[in-house]
């Protein structure tokens, strides 16, 4: 080999090291920002999980309280009211179906004393 092919060779083989240089260089640049990224996400991740154990926490003393009074007597109370909710109910509409009984005579009944004092003008 010629020295001009031993430099003609050294500088391709340069140019393939600079390549692999700058190649080298992107990728640990990537490897870079990906991990600043997973720490981003590693930061968020941690908050997330605060939050969540608060709320698990908090979760925890509401079902403590519920089973302190009993969840049992809770329900129980409920379809009390739930029965005295429907007995009202059937109670205004017995109220009002009779107000409209009552109505109804009340109409026919002053109708009929209208007809009677017409009656009593003409007659007299």
């Amino acid at each position: 080999m010629t020295t001009k092919e031993e430099m003609v060779k050294i500088e391709e083989d340069a140019k393939e090291l600079v390549k692999n240089l700058k190649s080298l260089h992107e990728q640990v640049g990537s490897y870079k920002q990906a991990g600043d990224e997973l720490e981003k996400a590693t930061t968020q991740l941690g908050a997330f999980i605060e939050d969540t154990q608060k709320l698990t926490e908090e979760s925890h003393k509401i079902i403590k309280v519920i089973n302190d009074i009993g969840s049992a007597s809770i329900f129980e109370k409920l379809g009390e009211l739930d029965e005295k909710t429907n007995s009202i109910s059937k109670k205004a509409e017995e109220l009002a179906k009779k107000n409209r009984q009552r109505f109804i005579l009340l109409i026919g009944g002053l109708s009929l004393v209208i007809c009677l004092e017409i009656v009593m003008l003409i007659v007299k």
